[in-house]
């Protein structure tokens, strides 16, 4: 008894039409991966199709190949080498439609094999995480901010995208850098431990190293070099790094779950508050021009930091719910 030929046509007429989905071209693919003989069988059935059809549709090559390009250019990573459509377009007026759209599939094919795979991790405000990169990295993550890196680092570098803040313990390779893309911002290290914070809303964005030599640069113009307790420092504004000393106990209590206040405004304190605890704090029914907070909490609750704020500085605070309001006047 035969066995019975099984084409998958409905996947076939759509990338024809140029209307196949991801599924259409997977099916596709698996079905003339699965047997040397489909090939035969697809060009067959192709040539009967397309005598069948050729007075009702045409196919153009170099539309075809315009519309697969464009495709290509909205999915594939710039890092990817572009294929060279000329050369390939001068082939495909040479070839017959059956062997047309095998050598589509083919690229397409080809481009999926080399696309990565992007991972993307977020906390909300209120919210910390610790995540392990493929290469053994350590990030820990601030609330209200992002991260995302390739499912697997390339031969060439360890590359990674940072919105907000966090630390970084890099595992040390000396033949692939690792990388964090910020706003304006490239840090470069082989194996080190550093922090980032980067957030959007801040006027400025800061790199502070904790062990190790850290490169910080903004568009290649602008370049310093860290070594522990100094801090990189770019102004948005003015486009202007520098480099600086730093308290690094100071700077990464954060990443210890430790709530400092440095003599900071109420502005800052709001920040904080509203990053570390996910809640909504109201200024406007107090005076706050002479008010400057200073205190280290560690794994403390929201009401006992809003308890301690008020004992200092005489401010008197509402909470309801997910709301905090200060009212008063400074002491």
């Amino acid at each position: 008894m035969k066995r019975k030929i099984v084409i998958p046509e409905k996947a076939l007429i759509k990338f024809l039409a140029d209307e196949a989905n991801e599924n259409d071209i997977d099916q596709l693919h698996q079905w003339l991966s699965k047997d040397a003989n489909n090939h035969k069988i697809l060009t067959e059935w192709m040539d009967a199709y397309y005598h069948q059809y050729k007075n009702e549709m045409e196919f153009d090559v170099v539309k075809g190949f315009d519309l697969l390009n464009h495709k290509i250019k909205e999915q594939a990573p710039a890092r990817h080498k572009t294929l060279d459509f000329t050369y390939w377009m001068k082939l495909a007026a040479t070839l017959s439609i059956p062997m047309l759209v095998t050598l589509v599939l083919f690229l397409n094919n080809s481009l999926k094999s080399n696309q990565v795979s992007m991972v993307e991790k977020s906390n909300p405000y209120g919210q910390k995480s610790i995540i392990q990169l493929g290469d053994g990295t350590i990030v820990k993550l601030n609330a209200g901010s992002s991260i995302r890196y390739p499912e697997k680092f390339s031969r060439q570098e360890r590359k990674v995208y940072l919105k907000g803040e966090a630390f970084f313990e890099v595992t040390k390779d000396p033949d692939r850098p690792f990388l964090v893309m910020t706003e304006e911002i490239q840090t470069k290290v082989l194996g080190t431990s550093f922090n980032i914070s980067a957030y959007q809303h801040d006027q400025e964005i800061t790199v502070s190293v904790a062990t190790g030599k850290v490169s910080v640069s903004h568009n290649s113009d602008a370049q310093v070099y860290l070594e522990p307790s100094e801090q990189a420092r770019f102004v948005k504004n003015d486009k202007q790094l520098s480099k600086t000393k730093i308290d690094l106990n100071n700077t990464l209590a954060w990443k210890d779950n430790v709530l400092l206040f440095d003599a900071s405004s109420f502005a800052e304190v709001k920040q904080k508050l509203e990053m570390w605890y996910g809640v909504e704090v109201d200024l406007k029914n107090m005076q706050e021009s002479k008010c400057l907070i200073t205190g280290r909490y560690k794994n403390e609750n929201l009401v006992n930091v809003l308890e301690a704020i008020s004992l200092s500085t005489g401010i008197r605070y509402e909470k309801k719910d997910e709301k905090i309001t200060f009212k008063g006047k400074c002491k």
